[in-house]
This record gives C-alpha cells, sequence and structure tokens, in this order.
C-alpha cells in the first residue's frame, strides 16, 4: 500500500522540482544574452547533430542485438533504444532504466533472465568509455590529477565488466543470506533470478573487443553532435573542451536523478563547466540552457522517427 502511494508523490515532486527549476533559470538568465545567441543559430549544423544522434541510438540497438545473439531485426532493436533513452530521459529517479525490461519482452524475445545481464553490461560499458573521455579531457586541459582518478575509475568498471559473471554470483548470494535473515520469499525469488541471469550470461557472452568498439562509436557519434549542437549557435570549440562538457554534463545529469529528465541539475551543471573553460556566467547559463533544450527535443524527435519507421514498416 506504502509503494502505491509512495510512487506518485515521487513522480510529483520530480515534476513540480523540474517545473521550478525551469521558472528559476529562465528568471536568472540575461534574456539579451539568450536572444544573440539565438540570432546566431545556424540549421545546417543542428541538422547534421541530429543525423549523429539518430546514429548513437542506432549503434546502442546494434549493441542490445549483438549481445542478445541477434534476435529480431535491427530496426526493432533501434526502436528498442530509442524508446528505452526516451523514458530514462523523462521518468524520473532513474526508473526508466527499468522501461528495457517490458521493452525487450514486448517487441523482442527477451526475457529478464536474458535483458538484465545485457542492460548491465551495456551500463558497465558506457560507463568505461565515460570515464575515459573524462580522463582524456581533463588530463588534455592540464588537470592531471583528476585524469588519474578518471582512469582509475575507468580500470575499475573494466574489470567489473570483464567479470560479469562474478557480479551475478555475489548478488546471488547476498540476497540468498537476506532472505535467510528477513525470511521474505520475494528475497529468494530475486536471488533466484539473479542466478538465472549470471548463467545466462555465462552461456551467450560476446567478444567484450566487440562490445567496447560499439559502445566507442556510439559515444563518439554523440560527442560530435553534442560538438555541432555549439557549432549551431556558433560556438567554437576544442576537443578537449568538447569531451569534457560532454562527459561532465553525463556524470551530472546521473546525479540529477531526481529531477524529469534531469531538467535543473544538467543546465547548472553545464553551464558551471562552461565557466570553468572561461566563459561568462550569464553567456554560460544561456548556453546550458539552450544546449540541453535543444538535447533534449532530439530525443523526442528520435523517439518520434523510430516510432513512425516501425508504423509504417507494419
Amino acid at each position: 500500500m506504502m509503494r502505491s502511494r509512495t510512487k506518485p508523490v515521487l513522480v510529483m515532486f520530480a515534476a513540480v522540482f523540474a517545473l521550478g527549476m525551469l521558472i528559476i533559470l529562465f528568471a536568472a538568465v540575461d534574456k539579451q544574452q539568450l536572444a544573440e545567441i539565438v540570432r546566431a543559430f545556424r540549421p545546417l549544423p543542428l541538422l547534421a547533430a541530429f543525423g549523429l544522434f539518430l546514429l548513437s541510438v542506432f549503434l546502442r540497438g546494434v549493441r542490445f542485438r549483438y549481445m542478445m545473439n541477434g534476435s529480431d531485426s535491427t530496426l526493432t532493436w533501434w526502436r528498442i533504444a530509442a524508446l528505452h533513452q526516451f523514458f530514462f530521459t523523462v521518468v524520473p529517479f532513474r526508473l526508466g532504466e527499468l522501461s528495457f525490461f517490458p521493452l525487450a519482452s514486448r517487441l523482442s524475445q527477451g526475457d529478464f533472465s536474458s535483458s538484465l545481464p545485457v542492460l548491465v553490461n551495456s551500463r558497465l560499458y558506457d560507463f568505461l568509455v565515460l570515464a575515459l573521455f573524462a580522463a582524456i579531457a581533463v588530463m588534455g586541459l592540464k588537470i592531471p590529477e583528476y585524469g588519474l582518478l578518471f582512469l582509475a575509475m575507468a580500470a575499475v568498471i573494466f574489470v567489473a565488466a570483464a567479470n560479469t559473471r562474478f557480479i551475478f554470483v555475489v548478488s546471488r548470494w547476498i540476497f540468498e543470506q537476506l532472505h535467510i535473515l528477513l525470511k521474505l520469499e520475494l528475497l529468494k525469488i530475486t536471488g533466484r533470478r539473479l542466478h538465472d541471469a549470471g548463467a545466462w550470461y555465462e552461456e551467450n557472452e560476446k567478444s567484450k573487443s566487440a562490445i567496447l568498439g560499439i559502445t566507442l562509436m556510439a559515444w563518439l557519434a554523440a560527442v560530435l553532435g553534442f560538438y555541432l549542437v555549439f557549432r549551431s549557435f556558433s560556438i567554437e570549440l576544442g576537443a578537449y573542451q568538447v569531451l569534457f562538457l560532454f562527459a561532465g554534463m553525463t556524470f551530472i545529469g546521473i546525479m540529477g536523478f531526481f529531477s524529469v529528465g534531469s531538467i535543473g541539475v544538467s543546465e547548472l551543471g553545464l553551464a558551471g563547466l562552461l565557466m570553468v573553460l572561461g566563459f561568462q556566467a550569464q553567456h554560460a547559463l544561456a548556453l546550458g540552457i539552450l544546449t540541453r533544450l535543444t538535447m533534449l527535443a532530439m530525443t523526442l524527435a528520435t523517439t518520434a522517427l523510430t516510432e513512425g519507421v516501425s508504423w509504417i514498416r507494419k
């Protein structure tokens, strides 16, 4: 009963927080600065950015399909990747991550035992690539101590990605011990499901280099698209600056899980990162707002496009 009452309260809190942050951001930003950036807008770089964003989501679908033993068509998994990205973006508290399980089940033939290890391993490789991007960026910007920190983080994530089976074995053991201690049947069932997931992954494990290669290409496409979003507002950035902003904004957005689409948190975070790079406060805030709104719009457009393609193919 508590769960059914708590869930809408959390969603309402996230929606109110996001709306409140938007009002505060637009009240705080210099409208003249905002107008100047909009007047400098060029559509062609943005169209190219959208194409790269589509490619990034497509490659994530290719990765899902590869890890799921090539079940169904690549277009089906592209649709799953786009919908998963959409729910991950708009559903607060990162509950949208869980949408992968019903999507894999309804649109493909993936059950929980197969989709759980695929999602876990995909996220491990995502974090690995982002940590490497962050390490390259901060070392290129002459902040070597943070570069070493991110390299250490990448090493830990790589070890975890290389030993996914071990993660499920340990998780199953923890849930079994909790079941013995608390006498809750749900804990025992969860332990069994984790065991099944680990067994499926051990039997169907794919080439780590192939997964890493696809993941790297997907994130590179996203980074190039991110760069072109700035170019569409006539802002020129260097390679290290783009990697710094992209990786930093992504990590900050993850920490802003309590807001719908991390609205408010990501914009302020991106503005702060731009200020670190030497942008004036009002210019940085205006760019942060416009860049994030553009990227959210591209997420919605990608979902609409993949759904339209799916509808046409029926």
